[in-house]
């Protein structure tokens, strides 16, 4: 019996060190501990070792991800955007377009902000959705994943490849000091940002909605 009481801590181990050194071949999991499953561009799952995916669903939460593309259209790792409110709803951020934004694939097709990239991805129907959000700080929270060594991005880079290590956009936003909220993958912390920042966005879908 007292192997039995260490063999479920021993597998997570496993699963953790697995997921965070992509070199082993060998053993690369559907999901963490049951938590993380790959979908397509359909949205329909995939198989441990099939790809490339599109998303990713996290079972313990319901949340779905976009996963992040190394193409230079819509997703690429490394567009970033200014904050402009998170396409739900009407924010009154019109007043920033025409400003400073970021870098992206789609400038061409309306502009950088976190407002645009939403529009255009549900247009799109990224993985058979079209209810795609900025998350809460919250949301990004549980993407973190302390056991990464510093300074590689504190995420599961199985699931979640070409993370960069610096600030990702929230739908958290404080109207009395103009500022938005922004997790560092790398630090694992949140501050404050001036809206006409330019951080990375990682779209999500599914409970909770905006803050």
């Amino acid at each position: 019996m007292g192997t039995m009481k260490v063999a479920g801590p021993l597998l997570l181990c496993l699963l953790l060190v697995a997921c965070g050194r992509p070199e082993l071949k060998e053993f690369h999991p559907t999901s963490v501990g049951g938590q993380y499953v790959k979908l397509d561009g359909r949205g329909q799952p995939m198989g441990p070792r099939e790809g490339p995916w599109a998303c990713v669903r996290d079972t313990s939460s319901g949340l779905t991800w976009a996963v992040k593309s190394d193409d230079e259209r819509r997703h690429h790792y490394s567009s970033t955007y200014r904050w402009s409110g998170d396409g739900t709803q009407d924010q009154g951020f019109s007043h920033l377009r025409g400003g400073p934004q970021g870098s992206c694939g789609d400038a061409a097709e309306g502009g950088c902000t976190t407002a645009d990239y939403i529009r255009l991805t549900n247009r799109e129907g990224l993985c058979g959705f079209q209810d795609w959000r900025l998350p809460s700080l919250t949301e990004l929270r549980t993407l973190l994943a302390h056991y990464r060594p510093e300074p590689e991005p504190q995420v599961c880079q199985c699931f979640f490849p070409r993370t960069r290590r610096g600030g990702y956009w929230s739908a958290d936003w404080d109207p009395a000091t103009g500022q938005a909220r922004a997790l560092n993958f790398a630090s694992g912390e949140a501050r404050a940002y001036p809206l006409a920042s330019y951080f990375y966005v990682r779209l999500v879908r599914g409970p909770g909605g905006s803050p």
